[in-house]
């Protein structure tokens, strides 16, 4: 995610400093697509190997997320609010979409936990690996992405996280997107709590700012299903915009899994 913060600085750069960051973001954005695609198969793995891991839902990541950005509203009472607002907006919405039985998930999918080589991409730090909605990995993913470009102030994250979305959707349902960007906002939440240091003196403006983004995410998301959600009358799903979800498949180079990394969500 390193690159030119403004384009006044980007605007100085000689034709051959613009010539190697367009190589660069060639090669980064062909990562992701071949990260999205290694993400797929992963969810496509055998049920044996995920037999007798504890199964984690929306639920239960709601609540933690909850208990760890308690301390936000005391210090900035509007932006708690924001999250918890953000938060019931996510459980009430997660009631109205489609679901599908759980898979093997990496559970702390990132950025950092992609070591790419020539010989292709490869996962590590399969600690926090269980069986849940394979949409949360996805989800995570783009929430790294949009909280890695928003702190480095950098243009370009949805293009980013098209090309996630990619190499990703070739043999993934719709409706495993749609709930992969509740599952953004939601961690973008979690990141800001976590990640954001109370030391730093841009503290306040910096958690402002990363849960507008996770606002914004949310408020699209319901904007596509049809507004907010409300109970159901029946038992037929939300329907969502197609729009939201789709994408082609190119092919990248292969991936391997790596156990090893640290996590630090």
């Amino acid at each position: 995610c390193e690159g030119p913060a403004t384009v006044k600085q980007y605007a100085s750069w000689n034709q051959r400093e613009r010539a190697w960051l367009g190589m660069a973001l060639l090669a980064l954005m062909s990562r992701l697509r071949c990260a999205g695609a290694a993400l797929n198969v992963l969810h496509c793995s055998p049920q044996s190997i995920s037999g007798g891991m504890e199964l984690h839902d929306v639920m239960g990541e709601i609540e933690q997320i909850t208990q760890a950005s308690d301390f936000v509203q005391a210090l900035l009472p509007e932006v708690g609010a924001t999250i918890h607002d953000i938060l019931d907006r996510a459980q009430n919405l997660h009631e109205h979409l489609p679901q599908e039985p759980p898979t093997f998930t990496h559970g702390d999918l990132k950025v950092e936990h992609l070591f790419a080589a020539e010989s292709g991409l490869t996962l590590i730090d399969f600690g926090a690996c269980r069986l849940g909605d394979p949409a949360l990995d996805v989800g995570t993913f783009l929430a790294d992405l949009g909280l890695c470009y928003s702190m480095r102030n950098l243009p370009g994250v949805e293009e980013a996280q098209n090309h996630f979305i990619e190499g990703y959707s070739s043999a993934a349902p719709k409706e495993r997107l749609v709930r992969a960007r509740l599952y953004e906002a939601v961690e973008l939440v979690k990141m800001t709590v976590r990640r954001v240091q109370l030391s730093d003196e841009s503290w306040a403006s910096q958690t402002e700012k990363l849960v507008g983004l996770a606002r914004l995410v949310m408020e699209r998301l319901q904007e596509s299903v049809g507004s907010r959600p409300r109970r159901p009358s029946s038992n037929k799903a939300t329907h969502f915009s197609p729009s939201f979800a789709d994408s082609g498949a190119r092919k990248d180079p292969p991936y391997h899994r790596r156990e090893g990394g640290t996590r630090d969500s």
